[in-house]
């Protein structure tokens, strides 16, 4: 993750969800989220997030890939 290209906000509001991309990003420290599906069903979801063990943050990036599960 090119942190030049992402803005952090710190949130905990991070959705329900399945499927997801979930790995530890050494250089960043942290634990990445990546897209899923809302386990009450919907549209596949192309958000990301970090996790630092105590809180979220959902990462904007200026070119996010597309959404998948």
């Amino acid at each position: 993750l090119a942190r030049e290209r992402h803005q952090r906000v710190v949130r905990d509001d991070v959705s329900v969800r399945a499927r997801a991309g979930f790995t530890f990003d050494p250089t960043l420290g942290r634990c990445v989220l990546f897209g899923g599906a809302p386990t009450t069903g919907g549209t596949a979801l192309n958000d990301t997030w970090t996790w630092d063990g105590t809180d979220w943050q959902l990462l904007y990036s200026i070119a996010s890939p597309p959404a998948r599960q």
